[in-house]
């Protein structure tokens, strides 16, 4: 009978073991793979709208604070005027200088040219969001950016027109047309692939040495952790039997 007993000690502490185990190495692995914060965007909603046409010599830009690092792209809704799919569209992005005053963020005035590129207008139409990829920017926490769109040939017969929201985007953002504030934002969506993670902004942060010792510390506190666990687990269930 107490050999019986023991028996079913060894199996329910093993089975506690193995669900804990599982939960732990779960929670773990939800942790470090969730995407970091800091990325602004702004959905489609049901009362969004369509900018005017750029090739009417319109240029739209949207103003955003990134607040994480590897900022390497922003998607973009658009749609064509007309039947033709002929013609291009350039983007560019900026760096905005920002200075302190009393205690808050102010533009200076001031940019810094970081990329352009120019695209297909069929590049940009073929999927339902376009991607506007440019080199990884490392140190993007914390900074301001100014994504400019423009027909490349401004005597385009094409029309492209950016879908946008009403109203501000409450983290500081906001879209002008030909410098002028519009109220409303851009319905986009910023990426940055590669720190996209927790264990990205870790590998990010932390390299090399630094972090074979990190993970080295990591399996030897879990070896560590279920080594004493089953020993708690046992002597829990004795004395509840």
């Amino acid at each position: 009978m107490i050999l019986e007993d023991r028996r079913d000690t060894k199996h329910q502490a093993r089975a506690v073991i193995v669900a804990i185990a599982a939960f732990l190495l779960a929670m773990e692995v939800y942790l470090v793979n969730r995407p970091v914060e800091g990325l602004p965007q702004t959905p489609l909603q049901a009362d969004s709208f369509l900018t005017d046409a750029l090739a009417k010599g319109y240029r739209v830009s949207q103003t955003m604070k990134i607040e994480a690092e590897g900022f390497d792209g922003i998607l973009l809704r658009a749609s064509l005027v007309g039947d033709t799919h002929l013609g291009e569209m350039a983007l560019a992005l900026y760096e905005v200088e920002t200075v302190e005053n009393s205690g808050e963020e102010q533009f200076s005035g001031e940019e810094r040219f970081l990329y352009r590129d120019v695209v297909p207008v069929r590049a940009v139409l073929n999927e339902p969001t376009f991607i506007f990829k440019f080199p990884v920017i490392d140190e993007s926490a914390g900074r301001w950016y100014r994504l400019e769109i423009l027909m490349a040939n401004t005597n385009s017969q094409n029309e492209i027109e950016l879908w946008a929201t009403p109203g501000r985007w409450s983290g500081g953002g906001s879209m002008f047309v030909n410098d002028e504030s519009a109220y409303a934002e851009l319905v986009f969506e910023t990426r940055a692939s590669d720190r996209a993670t927790v264990w990205a902004r870790v590998r990010h942060h932390i390299s090399g040495v630094g972090l074979i010792a990190l993970l080295v510390l990591a399996v030897c506190t879990h070896a560590a952790f279920f080594m004493i666990l089953p020993v708690v687990m046992r002597f829990s269930l004795l004395r509840t039997r």
